[in-house]
């Protein structure tokens, strides 16, 4: 079967600076580090990341970093596999795991299988990788585990579920994009593939069910509805 994410590279490397303080990161990633610490603006929220924190990156972020002592640090670049009959999210910014033993375990052993070689090493990094970003899914969206789901894509049922709650807000492809860390290009693809419908065809039909609803059930003129 299909693995959900495709292992891209991982190293250790180290930085007295980053190369690019702001803008995005070409490929989602995932940074453990190991030493020294950093300051990061993403999506409006300030953190220090310290020794011992996780941080993911999705590709469309923007972002403003800027180390504070030198960092040390595991690098993993991967992408999400569209040929996977399921896909996991992920959240960005600073992950708190809540097994850090768990996660420990894995990234210890990703590091050690960097300096082995050969298939198997591969296929050990992409496991490890795997299993880390399954530990971050199953303890950021414990509620999705198990339960049936109206649609077959996870991130097409997370942003519809938002949709539903939001209809009559404002949205852009990109701001809905970040709801389940992924680019608006993804989602789309997404939402056709399960939906038949790209995003606004989905949220155009939710409206005009949402207006229907009005004209029938409120006093609410035409033009209250419209707006």
């Amino acid at each position: 079967m299909q693995r959900p994410f495709i292992l891209i590279d991982g190293k250790v490397t180290e930085r007295e600076q980053f190369t690019v303080k702001e803008g995005h990161q070409p490929t989602n990633s995932l940074f453990y580090l190991k030493e020294g610490e950093f300051s990061l603006l993403l999506d409006g929220k300030k953190s220090v990341i310290k020794a011992g924190d996780t941080v993911i990156f999705n590709d469309t972020q923007e972002f403003i970093r800027s180390v504070k002592s030198k960092i040390v640090f595991i690098y993993i670049k991967f992408k999400v596999n569209e040929n996977c009959k399921f896909q996991l999210p992920f959240p960005t910014g600073k992950v708190e795991f809540k097994d850090k033993a768990r996660f420990i375990s894995s990234i210890t052993a990703y590091e050690k299988a960097l300096a082995e070689e050969g298939a198997l090493a591969v296929y050990k990094r992409e496991h490890l990788l795997e299993d880390i970003l399954l530990q971050v899914y199953e303890e950021s969206y414990p509620y999705e585990i198990g339960q049936g789901k109206e649609f077959s894509d996870i991130t097409v049922e997370k942003v519809a579920k938002y949709l539903d709650e939001n209809i009559a807000q404002k949205f852009s492809v990109k701001a809905l994009a970040r709801v389940c860390a992924t680019n608006p290009s993804t989602l789309n693809f997404k939402f056709r593939k399960v939906t038949n419908k790209s995003v606004w065809e989905y949220v155009s039909e939710k409206r005009i069910e949402l207006a229907k609803k009005l004209l029938l059930t409120t006093t609410y003129k035409v033009g209250e509805i419209a707006l």
